[in-house]
């Protein structure tokens, strides 16, 4: 049974079905509404509101290890990604994700990000 007042977190991150290894608490989802309002007061009557699309993005600390590579990362085009909560089973979907970026490498894990590209499924 899971816990409906415990907050998502990522325990489990999988590309096309494996399973990458990532820094605990590390995996994070930026822009998961697709938009962001911003006010727009007026000077003599009622305050409006706009409205803007933002990026959907997933961010992570990478570890390499095994066989997994720079290359491999990188090569991550229009993918699925599934993360979970292994401790309330509840899982989000990005249906088609693209590598975007790689900070550096050598001093432990690494940040990645992809950009995704459709609307996230809570699952």
């Amino acid at each position: 049974m899971a816990c409906d007042s415990e907050l998502f977190r990522v325990d489990s991150f999988t590309v096309d079905g494996e399973e990458w290894p990532f820094t605990d608490d590390s995996a994070t989802i930026e822009g998961a509404a697709g938009f962001e309002r911003d006010i727009s007061p007026s000077s003599n009557g009622q305050d409006y509101t706009t409205r803007k699309r933002v990026q959907r993005l997933i961010k992570m600390k990478l570890q390499f290890t095994g066989a997994k590579t720079p290359d491999d990362v990188s090569k991550v085009c229009e993918a699925q990604i599934v993360m979970t909560n292994l401790h309330t089973g509840r899982r989000v979907r990005a249906g088609k994700c693209s590598f975007m970026s790689m900070g550096e490498i050598g001093t432990g894990p690494v940040d990645v990000q992809f950009a995704v590209l459709t609307p996230f499924q809570w699952l």
